[in-house]
């Protein structure tokens, strides 16, 4: 093997190359430019808010006027909806469902810093609303919620990049 054809080594001094020179001060630098829009990820964001949505139709259905499951209490009487348990799931699910098909439009169509601050608080919203839900669920006996649950985890991610878009929006 003919050891010359190798490339030399970083501490090799003979023909090394000189250090890049610093990118000149006016260009903006990568921490505060804008971020690019990355329309695969707002399709994805508005596939999974879609999906969502159509696991958990009952409150639309119900707003729409629509039949929704028969709900009872503890003794086996019906009760209306909106005072079953069922209707806090549905409501943190769908708040969540809307806030990805909200973090997808946002991403695919504007960085306008009014738009992205309004997107945020109901981001931060329906993350609480599902971390309270959680809670609510869990001091009345059931398990861990699990799609609430990772709802909270998503919301939390998804209003920390919506609050760096809208600093860097403001710019």
């Amino acid at each position: 093997m003919d050891y010359s054809k190798l490339p030399k080594l970083a501490g090799d001094s003979q023909g090394a190359q000189p250090p890049a020179a610093a990118p000149p001060s006016n260009i903006p630098s990568a921490r505060h430019a804008p971020e690019p829009m990355n329309t695969g990820y707002a399709w994805l964001s508005i596939g999974i808010g879609v999906i969502l949505l159509f696991l958990q139709p009952n409150l639309l259905k119900y707003l729409f006027g629509g039949t929704v499951p028969q709900a009872i209490d503890e003794t086996g009487a019906p009760m209306r909806y909106v005072d079953s348990v069922f209707f806090l799931g549905d409501l943190a699910m769908t708040c969540f469902a809307i806030v990805l098909i909200l973090e997808g439009l946002l991403i695919a169509f504007t960085r306008n810093a009014l738009v992205i601050l309004v997107v945020f608080v109901f981001t931060a919203l329906a993350t609480v609303g599902n971390l309270f839900y959680i809670i609510y669920m869990m001091q009345k006996g059931y398990t861990l919620q699990l799609m609430p649950a990772l709802a909270v985890v998503f919301g939390v991610y998804i209003a920390m990049y919506q609050w760096r878009l809208f600093q860097a929006a403001r710019r």
